[in-house]
């Protein structure tokens, strides 16, 4: 772990402590290594979901406009930590599609209000169930 990944989830790092990590996997001398870029509670970890139709999602002025509001929303810097994805449907079929990392938002509140605003069908939701 670098530095100042460490300085930003140092804190974290507890014993059965559950995180969710973010990182790459990289190949260096025929050896994997995961290099963690970032971490948070898992409790804390959200979706931002979009329902879209297939034709929708084939649609390139509904893909642009997509694209325009969640590039708004996202950050050169590692506080855009929410992932989007999008339930493509087509009558009873439905496709779950996660979006590249740099379509993930800071605040996932403030990307749904402005895809609703837009015409999208969208929500947050925390990224694992709450266990009661």
């Amino acid at each position: 772990m670098f530095p100042s990944t460490y300085e930003r989830i140092g804190m974290m790092l507890n014993k059965d402590e559950q995180l969710i990590i973010w990182g790459k996997v990289e190949r260096r001398d025929d050896q994997a290594q995961f290099i963690i870029e970032d971490g948070e509670p898992i409790e804390r970890a959200r979706l931002v979901t979009v329902e879209l139709s297939l034709q929708q999602a084939m649609d390139r002025d509904f893909q642009r406009s997509l694209q325009g509001i969640l590039s708004q929303q996202t950050s050169e810097k590692p506080e855009g930590k929410v992932p989007v994805a999008a339930v493509i449907h087509e009558g009873t079929q439905r496709q779950f599609v996660r979006l590249g990392q740099r379509y993930w938002v800071q605040d996932d509140h403030a990307t749904v209000a402005l895809l609703l605003n837009a015409g999208f069908h969208a929500r947050t939701e925390p990224l694992i169930a709450s266990r009661q």
